[in-house]
């Protein structure tokens, strides 16, 4: 029998250049959800 676990990941969408203010508000325990940054943003 194969059971399968669904989860619904709740994430804020960050850009890229607010990368460093979001790892300041994980070290503050300011974070509800999951950060994902969103690379379409990056210039190089």
């Amino acid at each position: 029998m194969i059971s399968a676990t669904v989860r619904t990941l709740e994430i804020e969408m960050i850009p890229a250049h607010e990368i460093e203010e979001a790892y300041e508000r994980r070290l503050k325990g300011d974070v509800k959800y999951r950060f994902v940054m969103d690379i379409a943003t990056m210039t190089g």
